[in-house]
């Protein structure tokens, strides 16, 4: 057996285009001093763009279009008509069908709240357009650069990441008037007034009050103003910052307040992908020699064989957990025909490994070297956090179950899956993130009688269109393994060796092979995996509550466990720790058990798993580069997936 310590291994292993066909609105919103102003509770840049999502074609249009026919010379609100009366009107796409209606109601109803049919959204413009970011600099300075650490438009494309808003024209506005916006909170937004409507350029960050009547083609309450929003940041802590942004602005002359409008916004939560979204682009760790080589080739065939076919590309760190230190997502908005304008996010593990200026695990920063077009990279975590239990903040402890709807509660885009209990747990701070994003809650189940902690050992989630809800859950099976072993000795098989030419990472390095009946025999491997049996199918009750799917639908990975510095670990590959490329592939480790008529039963139980679900198998060599070091395919690989179709807006969330 491998003797390797556990505590070792429990430390190391671990916006948008505002399209037209808009109308110049003859109504308002005015209100008068002291009357209601609303409230506010309530990839890679590198890749193809080839999850559906659509930018407009330029990003330079203001949002206006003056061709309804209307008649706004005499000043009035089309509301009540009255020649002369203040047209104080703040818009935004409040109805997210990615346009602002200025001609009719359909933005302005619902305008001062947020909820699951109405509210603004806008984008933590935290992305880098003109990737100008240095990436060499420390970890405390990294996230120091994105597109909304300055004050300007970093160009078409980061136009494209900014939530537009527009003041009505008043066109009888007298020339004495100014139009002052505010921001509540002041400190998470900035706004920009597009003061040259008439050019492509011409953003400039609002600074003071834009005045009534203007010469020339600069914008003004004559005129109508064109506004756009950026958050600063994503929601790191709801109970400090709910995401909401109230914009109000109020029309003076000069000290008379002739009336105030506002609209609130949210700030996009970052999604993670779940598994019924295909990849797009796998990544694994590139290393030097033939184990990485192997690796990666049979994970390039099983690539190869699937139906999405998504790109594959080499990370160039020297730590080979690539699941472990990224964590794919998104942040979108609505954009016009439905279609969702998304900028890719990638967390940064959590993993603390020093107090300096650089304390995080190095292969970490790959999130920051994927920062740039629409790519943005996140980092959260707390440098106090236990040491004990830093494997959690690896990702392989970070999974998505897939939508669902249960017991009256629909989750469109499903839920966040971690190893958490009260005394072994992900660092605080970067799981308050996580919370804090509202629209994934959580399902945590113990883990912490795993020696690596990690989810991804003992469960996975198979899309299938043979469920009732397009996916399954694959759970480790200890128990199957036991019987398929006693099975073969019953047949006379008991000589026949497991894990035939393999070798432990003891040192000097000690043989692994085994003959079936001494493996049976082994009392530490049988107490270990009957205790796993035990703590995996109190994971599987959970998730069964939780979610609804049924024990039958179930799709077992045959597998033993054994114990490692008093906590459990897979003793065959563990089978389920595969990557799910897309519905049609499954990419487990290979298995090396016994040969048994020229088959490893082994691989046809999987084989047959899978096929009952729609589903194939190909099977990848991981032995030597991660399962005798405490992993499998799935903490060697990772994947950026599309962008789901439903929105997260209307997760009510």
């Amino acid at each position: 057996m491998r003797d390797m310590a556990a505590k070792r291994f429990r430390s190391w292993r671990s916006a948008a285009p505002i399209l037209t066909s808009l109308a110049l609105s003859a109504s308002a919103c005015a209100s008068s001093p002291g009357g209601s102003s609303g409230s506010t509770d309530g990839s890679d840049g590198a890749s193809d763009a080839t999850d559906g999502t659509t930018d407009a074609p330029d990003g330079t249009d203001d949002g206006v279009d003056n061709t309804d026919g209307s008649d706004d010379s005499d000043g009035s609100d089309g509301a009540d008509g009255t020649p002369g009366e203040p047209i104080v009107d703040l818009r935004a796409d409040v109805n997210r069908d990615g346009a602002i209606d200025l001609a009719g109601t359909s933005d302005d109803d619902g305008e001062d709240g947020w909820n699951a049919k109405a509210g603004a959204i806008f984008l933590a413009n935290i992305d880098d357009d003109q990737e100008r970011c240095d990436n060499t600099v420390d970890d405390v300075d990294l996230p120091k650069c994105h597109d909304a650490t300055d004050e300007v438009v970093n160009g078409k494309l980061d136009l494209q990441d900014l939530a537009r808003l527009h003041v009505v024209s008043w066109p009888d506005a007298p020339a004495t008037s100014t139009v002052r916006v505010e921001l509540d909170p002041p400190e998470l937004a900035r706004l920009f007034v597009h003061v040259r409507p008439d050019l492509e350029e011409g953003w400039e960050p609002y600074a003071k009050p834009i005045s009534g009547t203007s010469t020339g083609s600069s914008a003004s309450i004559a005129t109508g103003i064109p506004l756009a929003i950026e958050a600063l940041d994503i929601v790191r802590d709801a109970s400090t910052w709910d995401g909401k942004v109230k914009v109000t602005i109020i029309i003076e002359d000069g000290a008379e307040e002739l009336g105030r409008d506002s609209v609130v916004l949210r700030v996009a939560p970052v999604i993670t992908y779940h598994h019924l979204s295909p990849a797009e682009v796998i990544y694994a760790t590139k290393i030097n020699g033939k184990d990485s080589e192997d690796f990666r080739n049979d994970l390039a065939a099983a690539i190869a064989q699937s139906d999405s076919k998504p790109k594959f590309k080499g990370v160039l760190y020297s730590d080979q957990w690539t699941q472990d230190y990224l964590e794919t997502g998104y942040m979108s908005l609505p954009t016009a025909d439905g279609i969702q304008h998304a900028i890719r996010v990638n967390y940064r593990s959590a993993n603390v490994y020093d107090n300096g200026n650089n304390p995080l695990r190095e292969a970490g920063r790959f999130a920051f070297d994927l920062r740039g077009v629409d790519s943005a990279a996140i980092q959260e975590y707390d440098t106090s956090s236990d040491p004990g239990m830093d494997s959690l903040n690896s990702f392989g402890n970070t999974e998505t179950i897939p939508p669902y709807t249960h017991n009256g509660n629909e989750y469109l885009l499903g839920r966040l899956f971690r190893g958490h209990v009260s005394t072994f747990y992900p660092d605080p701070r970067f799981s308050k993130m996580l919370e804090s994003q509202l629209v994934q809650p959580p399902v945590y189940v113990d883990t912490s009688w795993l020696i690596v902690g990690h989810v991804d050992e003992s469960i996975t989630f198979l899309p299938t269109a043979k469920a009732e809800r397009g996916w399954t859950i694959g759970v480790s099976d200890a128990v199957m393994a036991k019987t398929m072993f006693e099975d073969m000795v019953d047949a006379g098989h008991g000589d026949v060796i497991v894990f035939d030419n393999q070798k432990w990472s003891s040192f000097p390095p000690k043989s692994a092979e085994i003959s079936i009946s001494k493996l049976l025999a082994d009392q530490d491997v049988a107490e270990a995996s009957a205790e796993a049996a035990v703590f995996i199918d109190e994971q599987v009750e959970v998730l069964l509550s939780e979610t609804g799917v049924s024990r039958s639908e179930l799709v077992p990975f045959a597998g033993l466990h054994e114990k490692q510095g008093g906590y459990s670990v897979a003793y065959q590959p563990g089978t389920v720790n595969g990557l799910l490329v897309d519905a049609s592939v499954f990419a487990p480790p290979k298995t090396h058990g016994p040969i048994i008529e020229g088959t490893d039963p082994f691989v046809r139980q999987i084989d047959d798993a899978l096929a009952e679900i729609g589903m194939a198998a190909h099977f990848v060599e991981d032995w030597d580069l991660y399962h005798r070091l405490l992993g499998e395919v799935h903490c060697g690989s990772n994947a950026t997936r599309a962008i789901p179709s439903a929105r997260w807006w209307e997760t009510g969330r």
